[in-house]
């Protein structure tokens, strides 16, 4: 079920849930699977600026996205070149986890121009020993779009493999205008 409400400030529809717990301890899970898997391997983090907490927040986002969106969640452990050009993480969709509500779409070089990312925010609120994580799906783009010269930046000038474009959610897609895809096409519209 999508559920949505209006943004505070721009009154534009948000998509969200709320992860049970049991959500919410596979989605880590699978995040820190994710991490280990990779750094085992001994493969850095694509943009270079990857965290365990980072890998499970993103695992907490898609598995969320997929909840909204009732698309199949895509769990890769896999870390190498080839499945990450083929590789969607819900459905035919990319999902970006953040938890900066003033955060940006973070695009990186070898994301593909015609596919879809989506822009997820994970809120946790502490309530003693419960721990509530929300999951609001704030717009998405395509790749392509979000390329543009001024989002282009390196947030630690040292290492060039943190260079993205980091588009502003302002120039977001609305959630009710996601193209329909087919899952099994990777990206493929349908």
């Amino acid at each position: 079920m999508r559920r949505y409400e209006r943004d505070q400030y721009t009154n534009a529809e948000r998509f969200w849930t709320v992860l049970s717990a049991a959500e919410r301890d596979e989605g880590t899970k699978i995040g820190a699977l994710r991490y280990l898997n990779a750094r085992r391997k001994g493969a850095q983090h694509r943009a270079g600026f990857g965290s365990r907490e980072a890998d499970e927040r993103g695992g907490r986002c898609e598995l969320g996205t997929a909840k909204i969106l009732d698309q199949p969640w895509n769990v890769p452990f896999s870390t190498s070149t080839a499945r990450i050009n083929a590789h969607a993480d819900v459905g035919g969709y990319q999902v970006r986890g953040m938890a900066r509500p003033d955060g940006r779409l973070i695009i990186r070089p070898r994301d593909d121009d015609e596919q879809p990312f989506i822009l997820a925010l994970e809120s946790r609120h502490n309530l003693g020993d419960l721990v509530t994580v929300k999951i609001q799906l704030l717009g998405w783009a395509f790749a392509g779009a979000a390329k543009r010269d001024e989002w282009w930046w390196c947030p630690r000038r040292s290492e060039g493999a943190n260079a993205a474009w980091f588009m502003p959610q302002s120039h977001l897609e609305a959630m009710k205008d996601l193209p329909v895809l087919s899952s099994s096409s990777g990206g493929e519209r349908g």
